[in-house]
């Protein structure tokens, strides 16, 4: 066991009990000083808590906007390939009646063609 007594206030002079007593003045003051400093951080935290909870909702909501105009634009995408997929088949529609029409055209002349050669060949028989 340790042989020194140890110190108290009571068996002390009244000039340490007066070290003393400010010492643990100071120690308060300094605790409170910094209880008001983590008081203060606290309420920065909070708030910056609060300023991101509603930077996320607001991230949220421009997600969803997003997801709208991805699922409208999806709809208008899918809207134009039918829309391309009928206009192709139209296009293939004309170019067959084209086709047919040109085909028309080509017999219609070959027969006029024909008649006129007829003509010609009477109207040199009636001159003759």
């Amino acid at each position: 066991m340790n042989s020194n007594p140890t110190p108290t206030l009571t068996n002390s002079s009244a000039a340490e009990q007066s070290d003393f007593f400010a010492a643990v003045q100071g120690d308060v003051t300094a605790l409170r000083d910094e209880n008001t400093t983590l008081r203060d951080e606290v309420i920065t935290l909070r708030h910056e808590n609060t300023t991101l909870c509603d930077e996320v909702t607001t991230l949220r909501r421009d997600v969803s906007g997003m997801e709208q105009n991805m699922s409208r634009f999806q709809g208008d995408m899918r809207s134009l390939r039918e829309q391309s997929l009928a206009f192709r088949e139209q296009l293939l529609q004309l170019g067959r009646k084209m086709k047919s029409l040109s085909a028309t055209i080509a017999s219609e002349t070959a027969r006029l063609k024909d008649y006129m050669t007829d003509q010609a060949d009477v109207n040199i028989r009636l001159e003759q």
